[in-house]
């Protein structure tokens, strides 16, 4: 993972959400997890064009899209 280091709480996340799909589908909460991953490698050399986001509120943002194993 070089270009970025990710916040221990944003890493708790991940592993969260591997557990859940998990589950269900190992091969799929794998899937997910690279999928992040790789997309964090492509951004990880623009991270400097946008002002860090604060810290968000539980429950105050709702994100999609939503994937259908």
């Amino acid at each position: 993972m070089s270009g970025f280091v990710l916040h221990p709480d944003a890493l708790a996340d991940l592993d969260e959400i591997w557990e859940f799909i998990a589950g269900d589908n190992l091969t799929a909460a794998d899937g997910v997890l690279e999928e992040i991953y790789e997309r964090l490698v492509l951004l990880s050399p623009f991270r400097k064009l946008a002002t860090a986001a604060p810290i968000l509120l539980h429950g105050r943002f709702v994100f999609s899209p939503c994937r259908i194993f």
